[in-house]
């Protein structure tokens, strides 16, 4: 199968998938359900094997070699504090134009709350497909490595 439409049937499934998310919650469910899932243990063993490398590798100066290639954390290391995010009526329901969605930071897996959006990094998705899914894989990652 050409890769150009390997790209669309991921593309398409990941559309269903969202799509499936947005019908059964109150709230679109967010990426950062997956906080931690991606990046575990078994990813770091799977490619410290395949590539020939330790993750536990040193440099002379006692820093890690590959300091990305370690099991994610299960909570977020850092918080952006932005004065835009800070007030309570921010992102809320009565300010999101109708059609559009908000994903918050500690959602719940049901999409029964929004989540929090203060003191978290805020992306903008656009209407393009290529545009949502790479937003969607650029927070998956930015939370586990960050």
């Amino acid at each position: 199968m050409p890769p150009v439409a390997i790209s669309w049937l991921l593309l398409s499934s990941f559309s269903a998938w969202q799509s499936l998310d947005v019908v059964t919650a109150a709230f679109p469910v967010g990426p950062n359900r997956f906080l931690g899932t991606c990046l575990d243990e078994a990813w770091v063993t799977q490619m410290e094997t395949s590539l020939g490398v330790s993750s536990q590798e040193r440099d002379s100066s006692g820093r890690l070699v590959r300091p990305f290639m370690q099991q994610a954390l299960k909570f977020p290391r850092y918080r952006v504090d932005d004065p835009r995010t800070a007030s309570a009526s921010a992102f809320s329901d009565s300010c999101i134009p109708a059609g559009q969605t908000v994903y918050g930071a500690d959602q719940d897996a049901e999409g029964t709350t929004r989540g929090e959006v203060n003191g978290t990094l805020v992306m903008d998705m656009c209407n393009w497909d290529t545009h949502a899914l790479a937003t969607m894989v650029l927070a998956i990652v930015a939370g586990e490595v960050v």
